[in-house]
């Protein structure tokens, strides 16, 4: 969780702290630059900041790379497919990080998103070694590669489920303050008004 809470989680749902989102001008600048009193659109621009930036995101938990999170941020927080991020979205995902600044967390995420380069490269090796095969024979050279590949592919299936349970437990050290996070809701008021904030306040 954040030091200074700038989402709180209830019923699997992204609830805003406005009292302490307005203190930040990043996020101030989201909410008030939508003019529409629902302030569908920023609620909206909300979503995507959390699902970017917190480490209980599913991208984070995952280890998504920028592309991968940016494809299903924009998906969960409702956004067009051609959504960009502007400066101040970019800028509130920064102060959010820096707010959640944890060396533990950072670590875990990344280390997720490297585990994940492991099914690119036994992939890719594995189409190598189905291309080095595709012929009638294999001279002495090219038998003395393909046993390397397999021998080290065999080495690095026995590391796999060792490092797999290591960095489960790692995401369970992500998640256990607060469960799973993966939410797809955004609100700014506890009370029945999906994807807005309070009517009545005026930001």
């Amino acid at each position: 969780m954040a030091k200074i809470n700038i989402f709180d989680y209830k019923n699997n749902m992204i609830i805003i702290n406005r009292p302490v989102i307005l203190t930040f001008p990043s996020f101030k600048k989201i909410l008030t630059r939508d003019k529409d009193q629902r302030k569908v659109k920023a609620f909206r621009e909300l979503a995507y900041v959390y699902h970017r930036a917190d480490a209980h995101s599913l991208p984070n938990r995952s280890g998504y790379d920028a592309k991968e999170s940016h494809t299903y941020a924009v998906s969960k927080s409702g956004l067009s497919e051609d959504f960009k991020p502007d400066i101040p979205i970019i800028n509130a995902i920064r102060d959010y990080k820096d707010e959640e600044g944890n060396v533990a967390k950072d670590n875990i995420i990344e280390l997720l998103k490297t585990f994940r380069y492991i099914g690119t490269v036994v992939k890719k090796v594995r189409k190598t070694l189905e291309s080095m095969l595709d012929v009638p024979a294999l001279s002495h050279d090219s038998a003395v590669q393909v046993l390397n590949l397999i021998k080290l592919l065999i080495a690095e299936a026995k590391e796999i489920p060792v490092i797999t349970r290591e960095l489960k437990k790692a995401i369970t050290e992500l998640e256990i303050d607060s469960g799973d996070h993966d939410v797809a809701k955004i609100r700014g008021t506890d009370e029945e008004v999906p994807g807005s904030a309070d009517p009545n306040t005026d930001y």
